[in-house]
């Protein structure tokens, strides 16, 4: 069984860091967002177990990224992450 994660967050090293400790459990599948405009496409065309976001990103920010794929039904579950 797959588990898919997607993370959003303009900053590079933040998106890095959580890829490389999702990589070490074979049973997850990680995809990296710069920026919620490009998560919110990237979500709207495959099914993910759990968003992580920051929730201070320009244009589109992780609230509302948050609201957007919950109407949508994109995730289950969505952990949050402030820095």
């Amino acid at each position: 069984l797959e588990f898919r994660v997607l993370v959003v967050d303009d900053e590079p090293f933040n998106c890095e860091t959580v890829s490389r400790a999702f990589r070490k459990n074979d049973e997850v599948t990680v995809e990296l967002s710069c920026s919620g405009s490009d998560g919110l496409e990237i979500a709207s065309t495959r099914a993910f177990d759990l968003f992580l976001v920051d929730f201070a990103m320009p244009h589109l920010d992780g609230v509302d990224f948050v609201e957007r794929a919950r109407r949508h039904r994109r995730a289950d579950r969505v952990g949050r992450a402030w820095h």
